[in-house]
């Protein structure tokens, strides 16, 4: 009887003790999967190709080649791309919906390119 309350007080002690370190917390958000992103000139055009975010790291917006890397902290996400000088910036407001802006480097001030995405293989 007293093995069995030693063992058990011995589980509910390391559970706790993860739990105060983090140690079983869980990214809050997995972006890896595919998407369905819609891209908002500030001209009134629009276009919707569909991402795909790879566990290493990689970043697909139209399939073939990776277009860039990807990286997430926190509700903060950045896609940038291979030359780096165009990039995606933007907040995940849920584990389906993220949002933000596109930049271009040199072309900050020509117009205004919003995006948003949807995921479709949740």
């Amino acid at each position: 009887m007293k093995k069995t309350i030693a063992a058990v007080s011995l589980v509910i002690g390391v559970t706790l003790l993860l739990i105060l370190t983090g140690c079983t917390k869980k990214a809050k958000y997995d972006v890896t999967g595919k998407w369905a992103a819609t891209i908002k000139y500030s001209n009134g055009k629009n276009f919707s190709p569909e991402w795909e975010f790879k566990q290493d790291g990689n970043f697909y917006e139209f399939g073939g080649e990776a277009w860039g890397a990807y990286s997430v902290k926190g509700d903060k996400i950045k896609i940038t791309g291979k030359d780096e000088k165009a990039y995606y910036s933007g907040t995940l407001s849920s584990k389906t919906h993220m949002s933000g802006n596109f930049y271009y480097v040199g072309f900050e001030d020509k117009e205004t390119i919003t995006w948003e995405a949807v995921k479709v293989d949740e």
